[in-house]
């Protein structure tokens, strides 16, 4: 050991000073090695020491993997005695040694077909309340169709009243509009008049002249307004009763969107008041399921040990023969595993 660390203080030297070359350094640790090699074949007990140490490592091995067969062969047993409970219990076999085991499950079996025709009870209630809903549903639709239907003609009427009142407000706007451009072409023709007349460098031939020819234009201007006049109470008169049928449309419209309006929230409330219903129903399914399921935990073990009880008393049925040797075999590979794992301790 001496030697080995000062070859390696060696090896690591500072650079710049004399160190050990690497084909020596692999020489000794040969030499080393070999050094041990032969103390191990003169020292009988370090060889046996050794030797011991690998054979029991081997015999802990060869040990834990025949513990697990074993345990994997136990659990394959429980399974098919599991399965001649269940067989036995399915071909109706009576027997003596297992009437009372037989009892329990009877029992367990009673109560499960109680639960199991409350559920299916359950389940129609549940199934109703459904089917009704959606009948109620349907039917509410075809409600809020129709009255969908009765609407679309009013919803159309309407858009076409707007559109003619729309016209006849842009036409009286017009009016409106021709009658101030009239009125003030009618002003201005009247000023002129007036400005013409004052004008002494005028002749009274010029000022005759253009004054009748701008009285002329106040007549043309007074007639158009008069004609413009005529036209707007026939104008405001159909705006009147356009507006009036719009409210009326509009007042039917209102009305069926109201009546859609009150089917939905009825619909909505009625499928709450169902949902509600439904949910206490689904409820008590559950907890009967629960109940259900209890039963089958605790028929589990009662069909093992109908099964182990078979097994002991070995009951000859057609039906639980091939499983009997099963478990022969299954016996038998356990009974060897056991004397390998007796042999090895």
């Amino acid at each position: 050991m001496f030697v080995l660390l000062s070859i390696i203080e060696l090896q690591g030297t500072p650079e710049g000073q004399i160190s050990l070359p690497v084909w020596l350094f692999w020489t000794l640790i040969g030499l080393i090695g070999l050094f041990i090699i032969l103390l191990m074949v003169r020292d009988k007990k370090l060889r046996t020491g050794i030797k011991n140490l690998f054979v029991g490592a081997k015999m802990r091995m060869r040990r834990s993997r025949i513990q697990k067969k074993i345990k994997t062969e136990v659990k394959n047993k429980e399974k098919v005695l599991n399965e001649l409970g269940k067989k036995a219990w399915e071909i109706g076999l009576e027997s003596e040694a297992a009437a009372s085991i037989n009892k329990e499950i009877t029992d367990l079996e009673e109560q499960k077909k109680d639960f199991l025709k409350e559920a299916e009870s359950v389940g129609g209630e549940i199934d109703g309340l459904q089917k009704n809903i959606s009948a109620f549903i349907e039917e509410q639709n075809q409600k809020i169709q129709a009255q969908e239907e009765t609407k679309k003609p009013h919803v159309e009427r309407l858009a076409q009243l707007q559109d003619s009142l729309k016209k006849g407000q842009a036409d009286l706007s017009h009016v409106d509009k021709e009658l101030k451009s009239a009125e003030k072409e009618k002003q201005s023709s009247e000023k002129e008049v007036a400005k013409i007349e004052a004008d002494d460098k005028l002749s009274d031939e010029m000022k005759e002249s253009k004054i009748q020819e701008l009285k002329a234009k106040v007549f043309d201007m007074e007639k158009k307004k008069e004609e413009l006049d005529a036209k707007r109470p026939s104008l405001e008169e159909q705006r009147a009763e356009s507006q009036k049928q719009i409210d009326k449309e509009q007042n039917i419209v209102k009305e069926l969107d109201q009546k859609m309006k009150s089917l939905r929230d009825e619909e909505r409330e009625k499928q709450k008041e169902v949902e509600k219903e439904i949910k206490k129903w689904q409820k008590k399914k559950d907890e009967l399921q629960g109940k259900i399921e209890n039963l089958d935990k605790a028929k589990a073990p009662l069909l093992f040990t109908l099964g182990k009880t078979l097994d002991e008393k070995r009951e000859d049925h057609a039906d639980l023969n091939p499983l009997y040797t099963q478990i022969d075999s299954i016996n038998q590979l356990i009974d060897e595993l056991e004397a390998k794992l007796a042999e090895l301790t």
